[in-house]
């Protein structure tokens, strides 16, 4: 992926990513946030990024971009 998007979205919607460990996920929502301003038709003012298992690059990212906040999910119990 070349971090180009060839869609514009519109929001307000939601969005889930899902894939196998190593399959891409984290970078190509770290693209779609760093793209935030270029694909929707009115950019967000706040993303929130849930994780269970933080990572560099999430921190690096809501570093940079003020509008992710990161918010911690625990694991449910049947998968743990």
């Amino acid at each position: 992926m070349d971090g180009k998007f060839l869609v514009q979205l519109d929001n307000p919607y939601t969005m889930i990513v899902s894939g196998q460990t190593g399959s891409g996920k984290t970078a190509f929502v770290t693209k779609l946030i760093r793209a935030n301003k270029r694909i929707h038709k009115t950019p967000f003012k706040r993303i929130v990024y849930a994780y269970t298992i933080l990572q560099d690059a999430l921190v690096k990212l809501a570093r940079e971009i003020p509008e992710v906040c990161l918010l911690y999910t625990s694991p449910s119990p049947r998968d743990r």
